[in-house]
């Protein structure tokens, strides 16, 4: 079974992140874990809404994609959380699967200064989501979609100043934040 990994902080899960999810089902891949971050090593200030809110906006996203499931593996870690060992920890567990890193075209862009890259690309294949702004670079695989041209820092920002984002989250997830007084 070929099995995505597919982290960050979701915060908030937007309309970018359902299609990258829905893209690499369409391309193959049967199965999708979805791990919102814990303590990310470059971003100290980490999410800034909480694991349980972040993981019920998941969970409200993907409700009509049964091939996507939340694992809560680096909320529940104490210390930093290196995608080398997330990586690493679910190649374990799936050690008969076919392990994909899903990453972004910005973040693909600096890949070799994460901790220990190699480890990632010893144990996954790594595929990447283009994103508005970022050149395709050579020799790596890219997932066939449009580029993403949203942020959840950008939502945040928007929904902090009062500003329509209807266009750019799943309805629930919309409700969800307004029920929950989210980002204000």
């Amino acid at each position: 079974m070929k099995i995505g990994l597919y982290g960050g902080a979701f915060d908030p899960v937007h309309n970018g992140h359902v299609a990258v999810m829905r893209a690499a089902h369409d391309e193959g891949i049967e199965k999708i874990i979805l791990i919102p971050c814990g303590n990310m090593p470059h971003k100290r200030s980490g999410a800034q809404t909480d694991a349980q809110s972040r993981i019920d906006m998941l969970s409200l996203a993907a409700e009509d994609m049964p091939y996507c499931e939340i694992s809560s593996y680096e909320i529940q870690k104490s210390e930093v959380s290196y995608s080398a060992d997330t990586v690493e920890y679910f190649a374990s567990v799936y050690d008969k699967d076919e392990i994909h890193f899903i990453v972004g075209a910005d973040s693909y862009d600096y890949i070799k200064d994460w901790h220990q890259p190699e480890r990632i690309f010893a144990s996954s294949k790594v595929v990447v989501f283009p994103r508005e702004g970022y050149e395709r670079q050579q020799g790596a695989q890219y997932i066939n979609m449009a580029k993403v041209n949203v942020s959840s820092s950008e939502i945040r920002e928007k929904i902090k100043l009062g500003q329509d984002v209807s266009n750019l989250l799943p309805k629930r997830v919309l409700e969800y934040i307004i029920n929950n007084g989210l980002y204000k």
